[in-house]
């Protein structure tokens, strides 16, 4: 009777664990929560490995996150430097766990095509979801993996992943608009290179100050001066997880206004065209 009532309290518990037979999803980063739940709408659970503020270059996962692979189904990754550092510990508390890369499959950008004079030694830019063309693909990734799990609800899957994919045809014609209009800017600089697929897919030019996490020589730093007269560059754009102290003298040095723009914003539809329309107006300046 005894073990009975263990066994009832055990299926009780793993039943709240699961939110009532919803499907618990881990995903790298913010911005995939707003992937899945476009598709899979309020009948998963979905926890991003990288909070609010960190930056997925430097992060580790915490021990009560390590916890949440446990109960998990599906974790889809991006590529990111972390998720091959720990995929295996993660697999090795859920060997069951479906991984998928979303990564696999897609025209990645080397790391070195927006770099000044710069070089990554062969890397891929991680940044996929900023791809709006890359997306579609992705979209299509995440709806394959819930029916294959999920197969008695590829109906509503469907549906969603159509409304979502036709979202995302819809916010590229918005942003081929915003750098359409006259005297927009199409020539950015950065610290961290993290837009390149957006320059790649709207015909701007990424310059990034970063070089695997060094800052630039002093010869890189005189091209640099004159690239940015040049191209009447007025601002460079951070993110929120670098701290602005740590360029400061750099900036100060380039006599540049620091603007910030946060690549891991959940709500990514609006997050890219705010990035746009930054790019296209240098932050408001004009």
């Amino acid at each position: 009777m005894l073990v009975l009532r263990w066994i009832v309290f055990v299926v009780v518990c793993a039943g709240l664990v699961h939110g009532a037979g919803k499907l618990n999803i881990i995903v790298s980063v913010p911005p995939q929560v707003y992937f899945v739940k476009k598709i899979a709408g309020d009948g998963v659970n979905v926890i991003a490995m990288v909070p609010d503020g960190r930056s997925p270059e430097t992060y580790e996962p915490r021990p009560s996150q390590m916890g949440d692979f446990k109960d998990a189904s599906i974790y889809f990754g991006v590529g990111m430097e972390f998720e091959k550092v720990w995929l295996e510990r993660f697999m090795s508390i859920n060997p069951q766990i479906d991984f998928v890369d979303l990564s696999d499959g897609l025209e990645l950008l080397a790391y070195d095509h927006s770099h000044h004079d710069h070089s990554h030694h062969g890397r891929y830019d991680p940044h996929i979801w900023l791809s709006v063309k890359l997306s579609s693909i992705q979209a299509r990734k995440i709806y394959d993996t819930l029916k294959r799990l999920d197969p008695s609800k590829e109906a509503f899957y469907k549906k969603n992943l159509e409304q979502f994919l036709e979202e995302i045809k819809q916010l590229d014609i918005a942003i081929k608009a915003i750098f359409a209009a006259p005297n927009v800017h199409k020539v950015f600089v950065v610290y961290h290179p993290a837009f390149g697929y957006l320059a790649r897919e709207y015909g701007l030019e990424e310059i990034a100050l970063e070089n695997e996490g060094k800052s630039p020589k002093t010869k890189e730093m005189v091209a640099l001066r004159n690239l940015i007269a040049q191209k009447h560059i007025q601002v460079i754009y951070i993110q929120p997880q670098f701290s602005k102290k740590r360029i400061a003298s750099l900036v100060d040095d380039l006599g540049l206004k620091v603007e910030v723009l946060d690549p891991l914003k959940e709500d990514w539809r609006e997050n890219i065209l705010h990035i746009c329309r930054t790019i296209a107006t240098q932050g408001g300046l004009d």
